[in-house]
């Protein structure tokens, strides 16, 4: 049985009409967070007080980020994933990407080396987060 936390959601910025917006939800103590509108200069940065705000919490196991509703990025956003990443490991939490687009796809691969696990849906990255726990 899942213990799913009520989703929270954060509007981050407005930029030519088009608001950031991230939702979160804990899942098993894994905090999924879905991003939605443009991930560019200028928005991506006022993310990552929220998404270190998220790893205080000292009960979670990992942190997945969905990006099935990034409409747009730059390398900021590339820039603010990274920082994602570097902050949950440095509280020792897992990190994970999914759902992302074909071009999107291409380009995290190319900076992030393939050091950052990127799935293909939630349910891939929970269902690895979930057989790395037993």
């Amino acid at each position: 049985m899942y213990k799913i936390s009520n989703p929270h959601t954060s509007i981050i910025s407005h930029s030519s009409n088009k608001a950031m917006r991230l939702t979160h939800r804990i899942q098993d103590n894994i905090c999924i967070v879905e991003l939605f509108g443009e991930l560019i200069l200028g928005q991506a940065y006022q993310l990552i007080p929220q998404i270190v705000a998220l790893l205080s919490n000292t009960e979670l196991t990992a942190l997945v980020v969905n990006m099935q509703g990034i409409t747009k990025f730059d390398s900021a956003g590339i820039a603010s994933i990274i920082t994602f990443y570097k902050e949950a490991n440095n509280r020792q939490v897992q990190f994970a990407i999914c759902q992302l687009g074909e071009s999107t796809d291409i380009s995290f691969r190319a900076v992030l080396l393939d050091e950052v696990p990127i799935y293909n849906n939630e349910q891939e990255a929970l269902a690895a987060f979930s057989q790395e726990n037993i």
